[in-house]
Parts: C-alpha cells; sequence; structure tokens
C-alpha cells in the first residue's frame, strides 16, 4: 500500500467529513428523486385514430387505413403497422424500433392525410397507448350540469385535456353521454320549390361559417395579422342566415329547414352497476410510472370537483396498485437493512471480544453503520444514472447490499485485531485483492443482464442495483472505514463501565452462547466434511458435478412460461351478441346482467360500455374475498342467453395465444380462421377458443338499376346522396367555435324506416319527383363490421386459452391440429409471434449465463494473477444453482423470464464465498501448507465464520422481499429466491468444494507466472 494511503488512514477526521459529505448529497438527491416507474417497452408506439360518422369499415380502410399505413411505413425506425377499421372510425398504430421515438413523424403524417380528406372527417387523435396496457384509471363523473351529454360536453373541454397534458398519459377516452351536434333538416319539397338542394345548402354555410387567416399587412413598422372571420355566433343566427337560392333570389334557412341544436345518436353507452353513466378512462404510455400517475390525476381530479363541480367514483386504479406494491417493496428493503445491519455487528462482534478495546468496538459499530451508508450512497448514485429509482432498482439495492456487506465484515475483522494504523493498512492491503476480485466478479457478471430488457423488462435496473451497491461498498469499505476504526491509533481502553456495558452486549449476540458440547460436535461434524474432502476429493467433486448437472437438467426440463403475471384487481372481459342486436338493446341486456354480477361475492363494482352487437365489462373485485379465476368462472355462468363471453384477462396458471390469419381478402381470412378454431377447439389443451372478429351481419343493400338511372338521366351519385340524407343526414362540415367544433348535418326532415325506404323522393334534372324504388334494387346481404389490418395486410385471428404451458409446445400441437388444412395462395397461418419470439429470446438467456460466469473468470484471473483460482471459485456456481432449480422442480413451478434472468445476476453473487475460501487456503499455501486433512480443517474452522457471515447477510437481505405479496414485481420475488437459495447452497459448496480442489489438484490455487531465472555458475 502507498504511502500516500497510509497517511489518509491516519485521518479520521477526514474521512467522517467525507463520509457525511457523501450523505449529505445522497440526501438531498434522493429528496427529488422520483419512486416507482415502470419498466421499459422497447420502443414507442403511436396510434392515430380518425372517426367519420356513417362511413362504414371497407369505406374507412380504403379512406384512412390504407393511404395511412403506406406513409407510417416508410418512416424511420417503423418495424410494424397494424390497423383496426370499423363504423365510423379507423385506428392505426406504428411501432417503433427500441430507441426510436416518432411520435412527431406520426404526427406530421397523419396531418398531412387529414388536409386531403373530406371535411366531415375528424381531427386526428394521436397517442402513445399500448393496445395490450389497459386503462390506469377509470372513473363514474356525476355533476350537477344537468342531463349527460352536458357533462360529457363538460370532460371533453376541461377534464380530458388536463389528463392528457400529464406525463405518461397516452390516451384519455369518454363513454356514455352524448355529442352536441348541429342538424339542419331540410323540408325537401320546400327546398325543391327555391330550387335548393342539400349539396348546395351545405356549400353555402360552409362557406359563410368559418374563421380563415389571410395573411398580414404591414403597418408602419409592424405586421397587422388579417382574417376573415364569419363565424355564425348562435344558433338562432344561423337559423336566421339568408342564403342565395336556385332562382337567384335570398333565402332564409328558416323558411325551408329546422335548425336544432342536439345530441348525437350515441356510439356507446356506459354502465356503472346498472345505472346509466358518464365513464373516462386514463390509459397510459407503456412507460409510465403508474404511482405518480395516480396521484396527478386525483390531483385534477380534485381540481376539477372544485372548479366544474363534477364528482368522480374510481372504478379502476392500477396507479394506486402500483404505489402499494412500492410501499411494500420500500418497506421490504428497509427490513433488508436493519436485519443486515444487526446480522453484520452480531458476526463481528464476538470475533472481536467486543468491548476489549476501542479499535474493537469500533470496528463493530462501523461494520452496522456501513449498511445504511452503503444503501443510501447507491440508491442516490443509481438515481442520476436511471433518472428515478423503480421497483426493479430498490430490489436490486436490498439483494446487493447483502452481498456487499461481505467487505464490511471482512475489513471490520481484520481491523479489529491490529494494533496500530500501520498494522491496519497492511491487513487491508492484504485483503483488497480478494475483495476487488469478489466486487469485480459479481459487477462483470451482471453486464449481461443490461441486454436481456426484451426478455424480462425491469431486470436492467436490478442488475445496475446491484453492481452499483457492491461498487461503492468496496470503494467505502476500502476507503472510508479503516480511518474511522483505526480512530488516530491510540488503542486506549474502554472505561470499566463500557467495559462492562460491552460484555453484556456480547452475550445477547444470536441465541444463548453454544454449550461446550454443542461446540464440540460442530467441530466434529466440521472435520469429518473435510476429513472426506481431503481423503477422498474426488468423491466430493463427483458429487457436486452430478449436483449440478441434475441443476441444468432441472432447468432443461422446467416447463418454460413466457406469459406476463396479469396484476390488479380489475377483470376485463367482452360480451358478444348478435351483431344486428342494436345498441339499446344490448344496453338493456347489460342492466340485468349487472344485476345479476351484484350478487358476487367480492364484486366491488361493474362497468360496462355497450355498443351494437357487444359489450365490453370491467369488473373490479376484492382480491381479498375473490380471486380472477373464481370470478370470471361465475360471470360465465351468469351470461345473458344468447351470448358469448370472453374474458380478456387471464388466470395465473393460464396463457392466451393468438392464431393469426393473413391474406388479401379479409372475407377468406375470416373463414380460414373459423375453420382453424373449429379443429383447435378439439385439442385437449385447449380450454376456451374464440374468433377476434364478429360473424358478418345482414345490412340493407342498395344496387343501382342501371337501364332506368340511364333512360331517367340519373346518375347514381345523385339518388344515393337523396337517400342517405333521408337515412343519416350527412355530416356535411365542421363548425369552429370558441367550444371546440361542432359537426353539421344536413339532410331530410323526414326519417325513414326500411320498409319507407323505397318511398324516398329522388328529384330529377328536370324538376320531376321520382321515388327511389324506380331506380335502384333494395335487399339484405353480409357486410363486415370490422376490417383488422396487420402489416399492410389484411388479417384474421382467434384467441386460444390454454393453462400454463410452452409457448413452442402449443405452437407444435396447434399447428400439427392444422395440417390439411385448405390454404389458398398467398395466405398464412402464424402462431403468436410475440409468444415464439419471447421463447427463443428465453433461451438465449443460456448464452447470457455462459458470458456472465466467463466475465467472472476473467475478472478474478486478472486479479489473483491465476488461471487455476478462478475454476477453484467458479466451481461453486453449479451446486450452489441446482439448490434453487431443484426447488422449481419440485414445486412444479415455471421457468420464466424473471427466474431465468435471477439465475443469471446470482451467478456472480454464489462465488463470493468460494473466493473468500479460496484466497485463504491460497495464502496458507505460501507458509508451507500441506493439503492434508488436519491442515484443511484448521484452515476452514479458522475462516468458517467469517465465510459464513458473508454467505448469511446475502441470505438475510433476501428474505425481506422473498415474503413479498404475490401482487408485487414477479422479477423482485424471483431474484430473492434465487438469492436465498443459492448463497446458502454456496456456503456449503465453499467448505466443501473448495478444498476438495485443494486435496486433488493443489496447483490450482498457485499464481501464474515466469520461473524464477537460473542462477548462473560462472565468475
Amino acid at each position: 500500500m502507498s504511502d500516500s494511503r497510509a497517511r489518509w488512514y491516519g485521518k479520521p477526521v477526514a474521512a467522517v467529513c467525507v463520509a457525511a459529505a457523501a450523505v449529505a448529497l445522497s440526501a438531498r438527491t434522493l429528496a427529488v428523486t422520483e419512486f416507482g416507474g415502470s419498466p421499459g417497452s422497447g420502443g414507442s408506439v403511436c396510434v392515430v385514430s380518425l372517426s367519420q360518422y356513417g362511413t362504414n369499415a371497407r369505406e374507412m380502410e380504403s379512406l384512412v387505413a390504407i393511404p395511412l399505413e403506406d406513409m407510417l411505413a416508410s418512416l424511420p425506425g417503423v418495424i410494424g403497422t397494424s390497423s383496426s377499421c370499423e363504423y365510423g372510425e379507423a385506428r392505426v398504430v406504428a411501432r417503433f424500433a427500441e430507441g426510436r421515438d416518432g411520435t412527431e413523424a406520426v404526427s406530421a403524417a397523419a396531418q398531412r392525410l387529414y388536409e386531403s380528406l373530406p371535411r366531415s372527417v375528424q381531427r386526428p387523435r394521436i397517442s402513445s397507448a399500448r393496445d395490450d396496457v389497459g386503462p390506469a384509471w377509470v372513473a363514474a363523473a356525476v355533476s350537477d350540469v344537468g342531463e349527460s351529454g352536458a357533462l360529457r360536453a363538460l370532460l371533453e373541454r376541461r377534464v380530458k385535456p388536463a389528463l392528457e397534458s400529464l406525463a405518461g398519459v397516452g390516451e384519455v377516452s369518454i363513454d356514455g353521454g352524448g355529442v352536441t351536434e348541429l342538424a339542419v333538416l331540410l323540408d325537401d319539397e320546400a327546398a325543391a320549390l327555391v330550387g335548393l338542394s342539400a349539396e348546395a345548402v351545405a356549400e353555402s354555410l360552409a362557406g359563410s361559417d368559418g374563421l380563415v387567416a389571410s395573411g398580414s399587412l404591414r403597418s408602419g413598422y409592424a405586421l397587422v395579422p388579417v382574417s376573415m372571420e364569419a363565424r355564425y355566433p348562435t344558433v338562432e343566427s344561423i337559423r336566421e342566415a339568408v342564403i342565395p337560392g336556385g332562382t337567384g333570389e335570398a333565402i332564409r334557412l328558416g323558411s325551408i329547414a329546422r335548425v336544432d341544436s342536439r345530441q348525437r345518436e350515441p356510439e356507446s353507452l356506459s354502465r356503472v352497476d346498472g345505472r346509466r353513466a358518464v365513464t373516462i378512462a386514463v390509459i397510459p404510455t407503456g412507460d409510465a410510472n403508474l404511482a405518480m400517475l395516480s396521484r396527478d390525476i386525483a390531483c385534477e381530479a380534485a381540481k376539477a370537483a372544485s372548479a366544474c363541480g363534477i364528482r368522480f367514483t374510481v372504478l379502476s386504479d392500477r396507479g394506486e396498485l402500483a404505489a402499494r406494491s412500492l410501499k411494500r417493496v420500500i418497506s421490504a428493503a428497509i427490513e433488508a437493512v436493519v436485519v443486515v445491519s444487526v446480522a453484520a455487528a452480531l458476526v463481528i462482534g464476538p470475533r472481536l471480544y467486543l468491548g476489549r478495546s476501542r479499535v474493537r468496538s469500533l470496528a463493530m459499530v462501523a461494520s452496522a453503520a456501513m449498511v445504511p451508508f452503503i444503501l443510501v450512497v447507491s440508491a442516490a448514485i443509481l438515481s442520476c444514472l436511471m433518472r428515478g429509482l423503480s421497483v426493479g432498482a430498490l430490489a436490486g439495492l436490498a439483494i446487493g447490499l447483502g452481498s456487499s456487506i461481505d467487505c464490511s465484515i471482512l475489513v471490520a475483522e481484520r481491523l479489529g485485531s491490529s494494533k496500530t494504523v500501520g498494522s491496519g493498512a497492511a491487513s487491508v492491503r492484504e485483503l483488497a485483492p480478494a475483495l476487488a476480485a469478489g466486487t469485480a466478479t459479481t459487477i462483470l457478471a451482471l453486464a449481461p443482464m443490461f441486454g436481456l430488457e426484451a426478455v424480462s423488462p425491469g431486470v436492467g435496473a436490478v442488475a445496475a442495483g446491484i453492481a452499483v451497491t457492491c461498487g461503492v461498498s468496496y470503494v467505502a469499505t476500502i476507503a472510508i472505514m479503516p480511518p474511522v476504526v483505526l480512530w488516530g491509533g491510540d488503542m486506549v481502553g474502554l472505561r470499566r463501565r463500557s467495559v462492562e456495558m460491552a460484555r453484556r452486549l456480547h452475550r445477547l449476540r444470536v441465541g444463548r452462547p453454544t454449550t461446550p458440547r454443542a461446540r464440540r460436535q460442530s467441530a466434529r461434524l466440521l472435520a469429518a466434511a473435510i476429513a472426506v474432502c481431503a481423503e477422498r476429493p474426488r468423491l466430493v467433486l463427483a458429487w457436486s458435478a452430478a449436483i449440478g448437472l441434475a441443476g441444468v437438467v432441472a432447468i432443461s426440463i422446467s416447463p418454460k412460461d413466457v406469459g406476463t403475471r396479469t396484476e390488479g384487481r380489475d377483470l376485463y372481459a367482452r360480451l358478444e351478441f348478435d351483431q344486428g342486436l342494436p345498441l339499446e338493446a344490448v344496453d338493456s341486456r347489460l342492466a340485468d346482467y349487472a344485476a345479476s354480477l351484484a350478487r358476487l361475492p367480492g364484486l366491488v363494482s361493474t362497468q360496462s360500455s355497450a355498443r351494437r352487437g357487444s359489450a365490453n365489462l370491467l369488473l373490479t373485485y376484492d382480491d381479498d374475498v375473490a380471486d380472477s379465476a373464481s370470478l370470471a368462472a361465475s360471470a360465465k355462468l351468469a351470461a345473458p342467453a344468447g351470448s358469448f363471453l370472453w374474458i380478456e384477462s387471464r388466470a395465473p396458471d393460464e396463457r392466451v395465444w393468438e392464431l393469426l390469419v393473413r391474406g388479401d381478402d379479409d372475407e377468406t381470412c375470416r373463414s380460414m380462421a373459423a375453420a382453424a378454431a373449429e379443429r383447435i377447439a378439439a385439442l385437449p389443451l385447449a380450454l376456451e377458443v374464440a374468433l377476434n372478429f364478429k360473424v358478418s351481419a345482414p345490412a340493407i343493400v342498395v344496387k343501382p338499376d342501371r337501364d332506368r338511372s340511364s333512360a331517367m338521366g340519373l346518375p347514381f351519385s345523385i339518388v344515393a346522396g337523396a337517400m342517405r340524407r333521408s337515412v343519416q343526414a350527412p355530416v356535411a362540415y365542421k363548425r369552429v367555435g370558441d367550444t371546440g367544433d361542432t359537426d353539421v348535418r344536413i339532410g331530410a326532415s323526414r326519417r325513414v324506416d326500411e320498409e319507407a325506404l323505397g318511398s324516398i323522393v329522388v328529384a330529377s334534372r328536370g324538376g320531376a319527383t321520382l321515388e327511389a324504388a324506380s331506380l335502384v334494387r333494395i335487399g339484405r346481404e353480409e357486410r363486415i363490421a370490422r376490417i383488422q389490418r396487420r402489416d399492410r395486410r389484411r388479417s384474421a385471428s382467434l384467441s386460444i386459452r390454454t393453462r400454463r404451458m410452452d409457448p413452442e409446445k402449443a405452437a407444435r400441437e396447434t399447428m400439427a391440429a392444422l395440417e390439411g388444412l385448405v390454404t389458398p395462395p398467398g395466405y398464412t397461418l402464424t402462431f403468436d409471434r410475440d409468444a415464439i419470439e419471447a421463447a427463443r429470446r428465453l433461451r438465449r438467456v443460456t448464452l447470457s449465463f455462459v458470458a456472465a460466469v466467463a466475465l467472472a473468470y476473467m475478472a478474478m484471473a486478472a486479479l489473483s494473477e491465476s488461471f487455476g483460482l478462478p475454476l477453484v471459485a467458479l466451481a461453486a456456481v453449479p451446486p450452489s444453482l441446482a439448490a434453487p432449480a431443484l426447488i422449481l422442480v419440485a414445486t412444479g413451478s415455471p421457468l420464466d423470464a424473471s427466474m431465468a434472468c435471477a439465475f443469471v445476476a446470482v451467478s456472480g453473487v454464489a462465488v463470493n464465498a468460494s473466493v473468500l475460501m479460496a484466497d485463504y487456503i491460497r495464502k496458507a499455501k505460501k507458509v508451507g501448507f500441506v493439503a492434508s486433512a488436519m491442515a484443511l480443517y484448521r484452515v476452514v474452522r479458522s475462516r468458517i465464520v467469517i465465510v459464513s457471515a458473508t454467505a448469511a447477510t446475502t441470505v438475510v437481505g433476501a428474505i425481506p422481499l422473498l415474503v413479498l405479496d404475490t401482487g408485487d414485481m414477479g422479477m423482485v420475488r424471483a431474484l430473492a429466491f434465487v438469492t436465498a437459495c443459492g448463497g446458502a447452497a454456496s456456503f456449503m459448496a465453499a467448505v466443501t468444494v473448495v478444498p476438495a480442489l485443494a486435496a486433488a489438484a493443489p496447483r490450482l490455487f498457485d499464481r501464474f507466472g515466469p520461473s524464477a531465472p537460473p542462477r548462473d555458475g560462472g565468475d
């Protein structure tokens, strides 16, 4: 050790000041740190939604989906597109590669398309919400403003923009209530008398009811903007508007039309516990901090309640659940700090004969105080590196703390026996290489985990937490702890009262002092074990290899699980009725269904959103009373007759796979999917099969009689326009006002039913009137309700619910059942690409494990200048990790991504005890050690307390995280389980495998280097 370092060890005041400054800066950093957060989801996902009311799915596909997909697919970084088109709406999703954010590019592309579309198309809504994330917050709104339409308008104008401005919000959707629109319903006869058509009225109104920017004029040295404003201020002013008639005279609009402000016919109806309601849902972005988002939403809801008189009844709040989970993890981390601190003090105290001298007392106090110091400083550094502390980062800190405290225990034990600053510095110098090797091994073994984020989101934060904690522990133990313990080098004993108090504390160490008989039995057991290792080392090594091989076999035969566990207290479901069932009928059946569900035990609330032929359900339950599986079974039994209930949320032991059919024709894709569903439903593995599309419902189709139309000189467009005005009254333009956009519908005042459809009057060019039935043929045909596209091709899919199983096995059995299914050229059947890719990534975790072991070997070899000593230390890894692997097989638990990543993380931690034992034996060889049974026994017995302490602190640091509730992050519990089992097994490997290798291959402990030069025999 250099003289400068020795001089530093004689400056305890400086060391204390440095430590205090580090704690102060860390506390300041943690005071503003953002806790919580979700694992990153890779690249960004942008969603564009456009609406044109009254347009069917096929028109929305050709008008919006196809051109927008083409535009988005050409953007840099886009790895896939998908779309869903239904009546009046198109939703296009663009997925970007990791590290690419395409929000601005998508917004620009959507705006370019919007400018080329008809004026009746609504403005594009752009969000970054994920399809598979689900709402983070759902609430029912109640207000004193009166009817539901006014409440919805208030939510749209005031609450929705405020929520969309919050960080982490991808999309805000409102269900229930009505949307205000302006209806101009023409009297066909009165309009015909003055020579006006609906198109002419729409053109006149649209040209006179707007705001147009017209550039600017220079006035002196300033530029003054010029705008043309011709907006009608009120509905009454529109009614009194004067428009030019077909015969040249001016006509007051109110004389030929009825102008009213009304509520648009809703696309959906929302209920809460069977009662009509207006609901609002917040869909988060993929990387949103749900805990903070829940808090921010609560603040905005309180502001809305104060300013607008809106009261919210929260139906679902995933952020509140995330906050509870975060609190449990933080509590477990604090418990780990306390447990590890006490364990460190109780281990060091007996070794130092507490109270005999100041330096030994300070060593014990410092070893315990280093635990919170390491945690606080590590948390601050990690917060700066990762811009906050996620649940994974907190778990990494807690796990790393139990492993990193080994440095403090070892240094405290050495310093406690030092008599001067010089001897203490020499002790630390002698111990430093082994500590550096252990720390570097742990950190480098974690490096491959940063590439496994796609396998298990959040694993990178766990690895960073462990690595930072180990690094801080090493630096603090080597640089700060020695000066504090070697307080001025003065070994003045404590006063008599202090000595007596210290002796009493010494008697309060773990348990009562062991009896001589218990100590003799423990010594005999250890001696017997070491004798076997010394006399039959190959037998011990063979057993170790067999256990390690059994662990490898256990991992290979364990069922693979790539599914993500559904967390929370919500159950999402889809209820399918006959496609032709109208909205009001669906809503009525939902009211009865909600009443029957209310009798289920544990159900808190039922929120439903009715659409034509289908409905979406959100069931919130008390997880202390009911579980998702029992609630789902009861909900299926209570489903209305003639309906089909599909539970989108799955039980913990279930998996849902997707079979995708892609091709050029949507009807062919759907027929192939239906045929595949029949075959798959017969498989033993299939618990339930559901088509992700609706069977086409009959629709009224109007086709032209071209001969008669030509004879009358009427193109089909005129006939179709007249019929559309009478049936729908389409949106002519959007009226821009201070309260937002208002759709203006212009159509006929006389609404018709199916029987009177053919009697709609069509005006010919000569002024004569004809009935539509004389110009068209009216019939019924099936029409698709929704068109889905995947990667710019039409698609249809079905969902398969199975028990938890390997996705590749599910794919093999599913595709085998589809052999012989007629597949037209160009059409493909694909089994859940995401699940298969996840399974492949899970297999690649093995390569990460090999890389972690290789990096650990290189780190130890570089620091120990030996190729053999790292092999000795790594020999303990297979039997150590075999313990959790065999427990997994014995309990029937699957190997999921979190568990696989935990094995990689613990591979570096499991070698700490064997590194210490190998280093002790190596140092003993320098003083004439011979690998006899007695010599090995003396070395192991002299160091077994310290080696057991390093393993024990690792285990006890993981226990608080191991007993977390099942609702907490799966990666946390998996890591705690593997750490606890692997840490305990690593101690057994350190006291058996390492001594056996010392007896069987003692040269492995030698330092590698050139032989000494021969002595020159000449003069």
